[in-house]
């Protein structure tokens, strides 16, 4: 049987951890407070799981996928202010006033 496969791939994850020091919200603390990413490791296994979510896109769309994005932040799989060795990098952005979507592009083949 073949697979279907669709033309475009949405990603919206969740936000990456704040590097602000002001405090949440007092009705988001508690939300706030199960997912935050409290050290390096947590770190890097974030960007690792957005690689391999990613990747994963990138081979099931046919022709793109699109990464909704913070407007300040890297883009997926990546750290702020430095390119990871393999991950592919976005082909275009469109920035609003508070988000970005990160699209890639897929030549005819590309998986």
């Amino acid at each position: 049987t073949q697979v279907l496969r669709p033309d475009v791939c949405y990603l919206d994850p969740m936000f990456p951890p704040r590097t602000k020091s002001s405090a949440v919200k007092k009705n988001m603390q508690i939300l706030h407070g199960l997912f935050q990413n409290q050290n390096s490791d947590e770190e890097f296994e974030r960007i690792e799981e957005e690689q391999a979510l990613l990747e994963e896109a990138l081979m099931l769309a046919k022709k793109r996928v699109v990464v909704k994005r913070p407007v300040t932040a890297p883009p997926l799989g990546t750290q702020k202010g430095a390119q990871i060795i393999g991950v592919k990098m976005p082909s275009y952005e469109l920035k609003g006033s508070v988000n970005r979507f990160d699209v890639y592009v897929l030549q005819n083949g590309e998986q």
